[in-house]
């Protein structure tokens, strides 16, 4: 439980198995945080690949490195491809109601 073995456990006080809950808990948030992180990324990437199949835009050739300044130029381009992605929808969306097929 927690991380601590049985035999462990039987020899401590709940005081300071109260420690090991909260290291614990806190290394569950952290791996928490970096799965969501993850799917982001995967997010980001599908979305940026259904763009580029679409409408034509860039896909990077390398992984984009949120760290750093000099990825500026690129992340303008995600979010004009975003842009002109949304732009898109919007007009399909618009053609399938006028068609009597959309909402």
């Amino acid at each position: 439980m927690y991380g601590v073995s049985d035999e462990k456990f039987w020899h401590l006080n709940p005081r300071k198995l109260d420690y090991y809950k909260t290291a614990f808990e806190r290394k569950r948030k952290l791996n928490l945080k970096d799965q969501e992180n993850i799917a982001y990324l995967n997010g980001l990437y599908m979305k940026l690949a259904v763009s580029a199949a679409v409408l034509g835009g860039k896909f990077p050739n390398k992984p984009i490195d949120f760290f750093v300044d000099s990825n500026k130029n690129e992340l303008d381009d995600i979010e004009k491809n975003e842009r002109l992605a949304a732009a898109e929808m919007a007009m399909w969306a618009k053609s399938l109601e006028s068609q009597g097929l959309g909402q």
